[in-house]
């Protein structure tokens, strides 16, 4: 066994060992005020919701979202699939992901009169922003009979939405409103019932080497 060999092998021992740490909030665009929302929904007119953030000169790192909404029509769907879309202050589209292990949660608040509050959250590939503004948007591909929109917030950094009225692709723009959501970042963490394994390989195949080097000297 070399030591390439021995490297591939920890490697291996080590993804096994690996669970994902709790999701820590890098950025927080403002809880939301059940005040209303905007569609973004792929089967309608509006079909998305962008808001408008500054990112810090240190930069942007993030691999997961948490976010706000409710259906228009109060119907959930059979399925649905959100995509997260991140724009230049101009709307120049600059990447997308699209959001798995989709989690929705009712949270017993009522948005408006009548719409039930709905938490949502995700992960994708990771994003890194540099300083600057940017749109963050969002938009939900689902196959119920309802509209989804995204909740609004008033607590948020910076205020300024945008939806994208896509029979013209034209943006309409809302100067003065904000929509809630959360960025979050996670990293695998290793199990420590996990590293009395690695620690056991490494010492025995370092014996190993030990042993053949003794044996051709």
């Amino acid at each position: 066994m070399n030591r390439r060999m021995i490297a591939l092998a920890v490697a291996t021992i080590l993804s096994m060992f690996a669970t994902q740490s709790e999701a820590e909030v890098v950025f927080d665009n403002g809880a939301p005020d059940q005040s209303g929302g905007f569609y973004a929904d792929s089967n309608y007119v509006y079909n998305i919701a962008a808001t408008r953030i500054q990112v810090a000169p240190s930069g942007l790192a993030f691999n997961g979202m948490n976010w706000w909404g409710g259906y228009d029509g109060n119907s959930l769907p059979g399925s649905e699939s959100f995509t997260l879309v991140v724009f230049n202050p101009e709307m120049t589209f600059l990447e997308s992901r699209p959001i798995g292990n989709l989690a929705r949660q009712a949270t017993g608040s009522i948005i408006g009169w009548s719409y039930t509050e709905y938490a949502y959250g995700g992960d994708f590939a990771e994003i890194a922003l540099s300083a600057g503004d940017y749109f963050i948007g969002l938009s939900n591909a689902q196959t119920g009979s309802s509209i989804w929109f995204w909740e609004m917030t008033s607590l948020a950094p910076m205020f300024g939405e945008r939806s994208l009225y896509s029979p013209l692709g034209t943006w309409t723009d809302n100067p003065t409103r904000a929509l809630a959501f959360q960025f979050t970042q996670s990293v695998p963490e290793i199990d420590p019932a996990g590293m009395g394994s690695v620690l056991a390989l490494v010492g025995s195949s370092l014996g190993i080497l030990e042993r053949r080097r003794r044996r051709t000297a």
